[in-house]
């Protein structure tokens, strides 16, 4: 069932994600489903395991803030690439296999560098706000036809800004939109912020 929901998903969209189609896939009545899953919600929490299956966990045998970097943009590929899902990313609990694969894998690695028990946790749930929130910050910018001159726009209104000269002065970086090297310089901040908070291990 898990595999045909799958199948619906990256045929139809979320909003032809339904029971039915769902059902078409399998060549089964929409009733037969129900002994699975009992609504929508229920087919897009088992979706959105289902894509978190793609997040590959890094070499155990990398240093563990450069596992956390790698776990996390693995994610932020995941949700960029199905961004009609984000909302759901972070709003719903998941605790589908592949969510509680990614879970146990970032406590381990904190772990590894000291930060365990409450500290973890929060740890935990800080990292994967940051990432789907820039995924989300990003989407919308990667989708647009006119990004180019939305942000050539944005370079002349900062750069005209005249009572205003820390804008004026970075008209430009302002303006650019958010990327790769972005995201892993911030992450990389956010990992020594937090290892410097909790931390106590180095492995």
């Amino acid at each position: 069932m898990l595999a045909a929901a799958l199948r619906a998903y990256k045929r139809h969209g979320l909003a032809g994600l339904t029971m039915r189609s769902v059902a078409r896939e399998l060549r089964v009545a929409p009733n037969a489903l129900y002994s699975h899953v009992k609504s929508k919600e229920g087919l897009v929490d088992a979706v959105i395991d289902a894509l978190l299956g793609d997040v590959e966990i890094p070499d155990p045998s990398m240093e563990w803030r450069e596992s956390l970097v790698e776990l996390m943009s693995a994610a932020r590929t995941v949700v960029l690439r199905n961004a009609e899902l984000m909302p759901f990313f972070l709003s719903r609990p998941t605790r589908g296999p592949n969510a509680l694969r990614l879970g146990e894998s970032t406590l381990q690695f904190l772990s590894r560098g000291g930060i365990r028990d409450e500290a973890a946790v929060a740890s935990l749930r800080i990292l994967l706000v940051y990432a789907i929130g820039f995924a989300a910050q990003e989407a919308p910018r990667r989708a647009d036809p006119s990004g180019g001159k939305r942000q050539a726009e944005s370079v002349r209104v900062y750069a005209s800004a005249r009572d205003r000269p820390h804008l004026q002065a970075l008209a430009v970086p302002l303006a650019r939109h958010p990327d790769d090297t972005t995201f892993r310089t911030g992450l990389k901040w956010l990992i020594d912020g937090i290892s410097n908070t909790f931390g106590g291990g180095s492995q």
